[in-house]
C-alpha cells in the first residue's frame, strides 16, 4: 500500500506539469552529457517555422493571463488585447515588441528559424527590450532600471555583472522569470546543438558562449543558469507556454518537460544516464537547495517574519523541519507528505528577533528520508524603524523601502533629502504595510537620502544616488521600410530620423550588404557615422543579384548597442501576376457589353470575333476598338496587390493612318473615380497595312486592389491582346516620400549645406544658425542648392517643417 501511494503522487505531480506526447523522448534514455544534449537536438531541432510576424498569433495562445491580458516578463504592465506593437517609444509601458531573449545578433541576425523560434521570443515592454539590447543576462547587484511610468514599473536592470567569473556589462531579469530564461537558453543549445558552436563571434555572444556544442556556454554561464534553474522551478506559466508553442512550432522545449534534464547534462548528475522515469526521484523541489532567503531588516525587539512555501515531488516520508542560527524560528516541525506533494505545497513561517543590533545568519534545514535541503537564511535588526536599502534605481527616481513593525494600516512618514533640505512634497504620509513608496521627477547622478518615521522610532538615514542617464537611440521614419528594386537600379531612398539621447559621442549606424546608408545621399556604404548634433541619415537597396535580403540596422556608441529595427527587401524583376489574352469568346457587335475575358470581367464596345481580320497577337481573338466612337475597355473587378508595370500588345487597323493615344486610368474606389496614369501612343507602322503587333510598356505604381480603364482618344480600330499587369511591390517608402514633408531636403555635403526640392512653388525655406540668426531665405529652384556657410549646426524651415543640419 506504501508504494501504491507513493506511485499516486509521483503520477500527480507529473500530471501537473506538460504532458509530451508519448515515447516523445525515448530515444534519449540511456545516454549521458553531450551524448544526451545532441540526442535532443534530434527531438527537438526539427520544427514548423512560424515566421516572425506569425508569433502575434503564437502569444494570443502562449503568453495571456487568466483575464486575457498579454504576460510582459519585462514591466509590470498587463497589456489589453488590443495593445500598441512597437514602432516607436519613449518610455516603459508605451508599446510591445518581440524580445529575442537569446539576442539574434549573436546567431547573426535574420537567421530563420532561430529568429522566429517562439521559445526565446517573448512579447517584451520595448522600452525595457532597449535597455537590454543584446547584451548577456547576468546578475548586477547595483544595476540600473528604466524609469516607471505612472504606475507601470521596468522588470529587470542593467548594470557591471556581480555573478562570480564575469565582469562585464549585463541585464538582470526579474526573479519571477529568472527560471524561465534559464531553461530558453537550455533550449537553445538543445534544439540547435549542431549551430550554436560557430555563434560567438560577435562581442556580447562571445562572453556567454563556448565556441562549442558542449557545454556551450562559458563555466560562469553555466553557474549563473543552473542556479537560475534550481531557485525558480518549472511554473505553470511556462508548462501552459510549452502546450501553447508546441501546437504551433510541433516541437517541445524538454527541460519544461523534463527540468532534471538540465542536471544530468551540466549539473550534479553527469555521467549518470538519463531516463524518462529519472525525474520520479523523491526530491524536495521548493525552496532549492543552496539558495538563501533574507528575511530583510528588523527592528531591536521585534519579530520579523516570512512565509515560505514547501514543495516536493515523489517523496516517500513526511518533511521535517529545522533552523539553526541565534535568533531565528520556525512554526512547525513536521510537514505532511499529502500537502507537500501538491501544486500548492505546505507553508511554514520562518521569523527571526533580536534584542541587540545585529546581523544574523542561520540555515533552514528541510529532511526527508534521504533527501536534504538546506537553505541559508539572513536578517538584520536595527535600532529605530528598519528601512533601506533604496531598489529599481533609474536617472529619476528608486523606491524607498522599509520594515513594518506596526499595524499594516497605520502611517508612517516618509522624508527624501537632498544636501540636507527636504524635497518639494517631502515630507509624506504612506501606508506602514506597503514596506515600500517610489520616489520620482529626480535629477540624474544625484546623492539623496531618505528617512522613514513611525510615531515612536525614525530609522537611520539611507543613501542612494540616482543613475546616469541611460543611453538610447530611437529610430523614426514614415510608412512601411521595406526595399523593393531591381537588379543594377538603387530603390528608393528611406529618410530615418536618429532621437539620440545621453550618448555625447559619436554614433555609428551599420546595414550589411546590399542595403546602403548615406548622410548626404551621395556616398553610399553599409556604415556612416553621426557625429553630436547630427539626427539623421538615408537607407536604400541597391545589388546587381536577384533575391530577398534583410539587415539589421545597428547603432553602436561607446558602451552602447542597438540592433532592434530589422528591415528586408527584394531585388528582382516583377513578375506579370495579370494576363489578359482575350481568348474566351465575345460577342461580335460594337455595342457596350460586358465580356467574361481570362482575367477579369470587362465593360467595353470592343469587337470581338475570330478571323483573318481579327489579327489576334497570339491564340485566336483579340479586342477591337470602336469603329464609330472613341472605344474603351474597363475593369469591372479589381485586381489585388496593387498595380506596377501595365504592358499590352497593340496595332492598327490595316487601312487607318491616325495616331492613336491609349489614356491608362486606375480606380481605387470601384469605379467612383478614376486618376489617369499615363499614355500609351500607337502609331501606324506603314508596309500596306498595321497588321504588325508591337510592345506597349506603361510603369504605374500604384498600390491597394485596382481596376484599370484604358481610353481611346479618336475612334480607330486598334487591335489589342495579352494585357498584363505586375504586382506594384511597393513598400510604403514611395507613398512615404509623397508626403508634403518629403517635397524638400536638407544635409551636409563636402562641407556644404545642401537643399534639395521638388521644384514645388511652397517650397520657401529658410536657414537659421542656432543663435536665431537669418543666414538665407529664398523659393527652392528644382534640384539642388548649395550654401557655403561655416561648420556649425543649423535649422532648415520649410512651411512648418524644419530639419536640423550639421556643416562639418
Amino acid at each position: 500500500m506504501r508504494k501504491l501511494f507513493a506511485f499516486i503522487i509521483g503520477t500527480a505531480a507529473l500530471s501537473a506539469q506538460a504532458a509530451e506526447p508519448e515515447n516523445y523522448y525515448q530515444s534519449c534514455e540511456g545516454k549521458t552529457g553531450k551524448e544526451l544534449l545532441q540526442s535532443l537536438r534530434s527531438v527537438v531541432g526539427p520544427h514548423r517555422d512560424v515566421g516572425y510576424d506569425g508569433l502575434w498569433n503564437v502569444y494570443k495562445t502562449s503568453d495571456v493571463r487568466a483575464d486575457g491580458t498579454l504576460w510582459d516578463i519585462y514591466s509590470t504592465k498587463a497589456w489589453p488585447s488590443n495593445f500598441t506593437k512597437c514602432g516607436n517609444y519613449k518610455k516603459v509601458g508605451d508599446c510591445v515588441n518581440k524580445e529575442h531573449s537569446f539576442p539574434k545578433s549573436w546567431f547573426g541576425g535574420k537567421v530563420h528559424p532561430m529568429f522566429s523560434d517562439a521559445y526565446h521570443l517573448y512579447p517584451t515592454d520595448g522600452k525595457v527590450n532597449g535597455q537590454r539590447s543584446n547584451l548577456p543576462y547576468g546578475e548586477c547587484a547595483n544595476g540600473t532600471s528604466e524609469s516607471p511610468n505612472g504606475n507601470v514599473r521596468a522588470l529587470g536592470k542593467k548594470g557591471t555583472s556581480t555573478f562570480p567569473g564575469y565582469s562585464g556589462t549585463v541585464f538582470e531579469p526579474d526573479n519571477e522569470y529568472k527560471g524561465d530564461l534559464a531553461r530558453t537558453y537550455f533550449y537553445m543549445a538543445a534544439a540547435y546543438n549542431d549551430k550554436i558552436a560557430g555563434w560567438s563571434s560577435n562581442t556580447p555572444a562571445k562572453e556567454m558562449l563556448a565556441g562549442n556544442n558542449y557545454p556551450a556556454y562559458k563555466t560562469w554561464a553555466v553557474n549563473l543558469l543552473l542556479k537560475w534553474h534550481r531557485q525558480d522551478p518549472v511554473s505553470k506559466k511556462e508548462q501552459d507556454r510549452n502546450e501553447a508553442v508546441s501546437r504551433h512550432q510541433n516541437n517541445r522545449n524538454p527541460f519544461i518537460d523534463h527540468p532534471e534534464l538540465v542536471e544530468y547534462i551540466w549539473g550534479n548528475k553527469q555521467g549518470m544516464a538519463w531516463y524518462v522515469g529519472a525525474g520520479n526521484e523523491p526530491q524536495i523541489i521548493s525552496p532549492a537547495d543552496g539558495s538563501s532567503i533574507d528575511l530583510g531588516l528588523s527592528s531591536i525587539g521585534i519579530t520579523r517574519s516570512r512565509r515560505i512555501t514547501v514543495k516536493g515531488a515523489d517523496l516517500k516520508e513526511n518533511v521535517r523541519v529545522n533552523v539553526t542560527g541565534t535568533g531565528f524560528t520556525v512554526t512547525l516541525s513536521s510537514l505532511p507528505l499529502t500537502t507537500v506533494c501538491t501544486a500548492a505545497g505546505a507553508e511554514i513561517t520562518v521569523s527571526y528577533m533580536s534584542e541587540a543590533a545585529s546581523s544574523a545568519t542561520g540555515s533552514l534545514i528541510l529532511r526527508s528520508g534521504d533527501v536534504t535541503t538546506t537553505v541559508s537564511l539572513h536578517c538584520t535588526a536595527v535600532d529605530g524603524l528598519p528601512a533601506g536599502p533604496a531598489t529599481d534605481i533609474s536617472d529619476e527616481s528608486f523606491t524607498a523601502r522599509w520594515s513594518c513593525i506596526d499595524d499594516p494600516a497605520s502611517t508612517y512618514t516618509l522624508d527624501v533629502m537632498r544636501d540636507g533640505r527636504s524635497l518639494p512634497g517631502y515630507p509624506t504620509k504612506v501606508t506602514a504595510g506597503d514596506e515600500h513608496a517610489a520616489v520620482n521627477g529626480l535629477q540624474p547622478e544625484t546623492a539623496y537620502t531618505y528617512t522613514v518615521a513611525s510615531p515612536t522610532l525614525t530609522s537611520q538615514p539611507v543613501s542612494v544616488t540616482t543613475a546616469a542617464p541611460i543611453p538610447s537611440v530611437e529610430f523614426l521614419y514614415d510608412g512601411h521600410l521595406e526595399f523593393v528594386t531591381t537588379p543594377g537600379q538603387p530603390s528608393e531612398i528611406a529618410e530615418i530620423l536618429t532621437v539620440i539621447e545621453n550618448i555625447p559621442g559619436d554614433v555609428t549606424i551599420s546595414v550589411s550588404s546590399p542595403f546602403q546608408v548615406s548622410t548626404d545621399k551621395q556616398s553610399w556604404g553599409n556604415t556612416v557615422t553621426l557625429s553630436p548634433g547630427e539626427e539623421r541619415f538615408y537607407m536604400r537597396l541597391f545589388g546587381q543579384t536577384e533575391g530577398s535580403y534583410s539587415t539589421s540596422v545597428v547603432a553602436m556608441a561607446e558602451g552602447y548597442n542597438n540592433d532592434d529595427l530589422d528591415v528586408d527587401g527584394t531585388i528582382g524583376q516583377p513578375a506579370p501576376s495579370f494576363h489578359e489574352d482575350f481568348e474566351p469568346k465575345g460577342e461580335g457587335t460594337y455595342s457596350k457589353k460586358t465580356y467574361l475575358g481570362s482575367a477579369c470581367k470587362w465593360e467595353t464596345d470592343a469587337y470581338f470575333g475570330t478571323g483573318a481580320d481579327n489579327y489576334p497577337h497570339e491564340g485566336n481573338q483579340a479586342a477591337r476598338m470602336n469603329k464609330s466612337t472613341p472605344g474603351y475597355l474597363t475593369m469591372l473587378e479589381a485586381k489585388p496587390n496593387g498595380m506596377g508595370t501595365l504592358t499590352l500588345w497593340a496595332h492598327l487597323w490595316k487601312t487607318d493612318t491616325k495616331t492613336v493615344t491609349l489614356t491608362a486610368s486606375v480606380s481605387a474606389d470601384q469605379g467612383s473615380t478614376w486618376e489617369n496614369v499615363g499614355k500609351i501612343v500607337i502609331e501606324p507602322n506603314g508596309n500596306g497595312g498595321n497588321n504588325r503587333y508591337q510592345e506597349y510598356t506603361l510603369p504605374i505604381n500604384r498600390t491597394g486592389s485596382l481596376r484599370l480603364k484604358l481610353q481611346q482618344d479618336i475612334v480607330s480600330r486598334t487591335m489589342i491582346d495579352d494585357i498584363r499587369l505586375t504586382d506594384c511591390r511597393s513598400s510604403g517608402i514611395e507613398e512615404a516620400n509623397a508626403a508634403e514633408y518629403h517635397t524638400w531636403d536638407a544635409y551636409c555635403r563636402n562641407g556644404r549645406l545642401i537643399l534639395e526640392s521638388d521644384g514645388s512653388d511652397d517650397n520657401f525655406a529658410t536657414v537659421y544658425s542656432v543663435d536665431g540668426t537669418e543666414r538665407h531665405a529664398a523659393i527652392l529652384p528644382p534640384g539642388e542648392t548649395a550654401l557655403d556657410l561655416p561648420a556649425g549646426l543649423y535649422i532648415v524651415v520649410v512651411r512648418d517643417f524644419s530639419r536640423r543640419v550639421l556643416v562639418k
